[in-house]
This record gives structure tokens, C-alpha cells and sequence, in this order.
């Protein structure tokens, strides 16, 4: 039989939440901190020694010399996985090895700059499902990408670059194929990387006409290249659709349209209910 791992709670539990900056994660224990760390150690970045976390730990959660400990070393700015270490230590939810884990993400992540770690974080939002969210804040980091002035020119432009895939592949999970396409148009003129214009070219032929899009190929230098690699690539996708369970799937409503056309619609009206909650739910801001 399996032994199952008790731990008793360190702290109160509080009723009031704090939200976690960058992970938007709520929590309501130093249990739930120490997992969220644990979760998403290679999104963290020294935003979490916030001061307001800190003052949280001790009037809300009862733990006034952990709280004491956390407030220093934010004040004296020591490292964000010297920060971490001690409310692993304090708290012993996780073993060893785990918490040495959870230091070398964080000691790796130390070499990403902020406009990095800030894109990993709404990569993060976005592979949740909170597009139209993650949306917006990609343009607030291309903003932040134009202010910058700190790094290197080639930088700031591999940054822009990803920025703006990403962003394009966020349109086309709402199926906004157009505004797709002008991101990854914009990407692949930073920066010619033939994955940028691959999607690019994809999202012209699903936004226009047959005839509008051959028009596009014929005037477009790289297009002919690319629209060969992407009716291959179409015709894979089907083939791999056809030995799919999703293809059963649909084998199997058509059946049912034949024989039992009343089981056929409930089943199409179940379909039709699921497919509109997830489209709301990555719509939602």
C-alpha cells in the first residue's frame, strides 16, 4: 500500500486572498505559496518580495518572525532564492530535493532580463486560456520593449519578435486570422525567421478568398515557397485527423443523423453549448 504523506498547516488559514503579481494565482495559506512557488518557480521573479506579501504573512496568516525574517531581507534586497529558502524552510512542505529543484530554477532565471520574465509570464496567461488578457498585455510589453534602452538593438528585437508570434497565435486561437497575420507579418520583418511567415501565410489563406489568397501568392515573392509547404502541411493535418479520436467522434454523429436523428440533435445541442463555453471562456478579459 502507498503511505500517504501527512503535514500539519503552518499558520492560519486567511479568509482574505493575496494575489500572487504575475502568476495572477490567489492563495490563502503559506501552504499555497510554497506550491504556487513550486508550480511556477520559472515564471517567478523578484516582484514576489513585495512588501505587501510580506505584511500578508504576519497579520493575516499569523506568522510574525517568518514575516520579521521576509521583511528584512527585502529591505536589505538579498536574492530571490535566498527570499524563497527561507519560507521553504520555514514551512517544510517540501522535501529536499524539491527545494534544491526549486533554487536552481530560480538561480537560472536570475539571468533573464525583465522583458523576458515578463513574457514568459503572459505566455503563461495565454497557454491558461485567458487570451483576450494575454492580448493586451503583449502590447504593453511591446511599449515596454520600445522604451527600452538598456539592452542591445539585436536584443530588443528577438524580444519584439516573439512578442509579436506569440501575440499572432493568440489572434488565431479567437480566430481573428487578419489581425494574426499582421503580427506575424511584423515579426518576420524584425526578424526573417521562416516560422514567422509559416504562420503568416496560414493565416492569409484561412482570412481570404481562393482567389484572394492565390492573388497573394503570385505577388509575394516567398509566398509560392510557402503555400507549397502549407498545403502539405493541411494535407497531413487531415491525414492525421482521419486516424484521430475526434474523427470517431464525428463518424459517429453522422451515424447517429442516419439512424436517430433525435439523438443525433441532443448530441449536436450538447456540442453546440460545450464549444460556446470555451469560446467565452478565451474571450474573457
Amino acid at each position: 500500500m502507498e503511505k500517504t504523506r501527512l503535514c500539519l498547516s503552518v499558520g492560519a488559514y486567511s479568509e482574505t486572498p493575496y494575489c500572487i503579481s504575475g502568476l495572477q494565482k490567489r492563495i490563502h495559506s503559506i501552504e499555497e505559496l510554497c506550491f504556487c512557488i513550486n508550480e511556477n518557480a520559472f515564471l517567478i521573479d523578484s516582484s514576489l518580495m513585495d512588501e505587501n506579501l510580506v505584511e500578508w504573512i504576519g497579520s493575516n496568516l499569523g506568522l510574525d518572525e517568518l514575516a520579521k525574517d521576509l521583511f528584512t531581507m527585502v529591505r536589505n534586497k538579498s536574492s530571490l532564492n535566498s527570499f524563497v529558502a527561507v519560507i521553504m524552510d520555514h514551512v517544510g512542505l517540501y522535501d529536499e530535493n524539491t527545494v534544491k529543484h526549486i533554487d536552481k530554477v530560480l538561480k537560472e532565471g536570475a539571468g533573464l532580463s525583465g522583458l523576458e520574465k515578463r513574457k514568459r509570464q503572459i505566455d503563461f496567461m495565454l497557454n491558461a486560456g485567458s487570451i483576450v488578457a494575454a492580448i493586451k498585455q503583449y502590447e504593453l510589453l511591446l511599449e515596454r520593449c520600445d522604451e527600452e534602452n538598456r539592452q542591445s538593438a539585436d536584443f530588443i528585437d528577438r524580444i519584439k519578435a516573439s512578442v509579436l508570434h506569440n501575440e499572432g497565435v493568440a489572434y488565431t486561437k479567437i480566430f481573428d486570422y487578419v489581425k494574426g497575420a499582421e503580427c506575424f507579418k511584423k515579426a518576420f520583418e524584425i526578424q526573417p525567421d521562416p516560422v514567422h511567415y509559416k504562420a503568416y501565410i496560414a493565416c492569409k489563406k484561412f482570412s481570404l478568398t481562393d482567389k484572394e489568397y492565390l492573388d497573394f501568392v503570385a505577388e509575394n515573392s516567398e509566398g509560392y515557397e510557402y503555400s507549397v509547404w502549407l498545403e502539405k502541411y493541411l494535407v497531413d493535418l487531415q491525414v492525421a485527423f482521419n486516424s484521430s479520436e475526434e474523427r470517431e467522434k464525428v463518424n459517429r454523429l453522422l451515424d447517429l443523423r442516419i439512424d436517430k436523428k433525435q439523438e443525433y440533435y441532443d448530441e449536436i445541442d450538447k456540442l453546440t453549448v460545450r464549444l460556446k463555453e470555451m469560446y467565452r471562456r478565451d474571450v474573457a478579459e
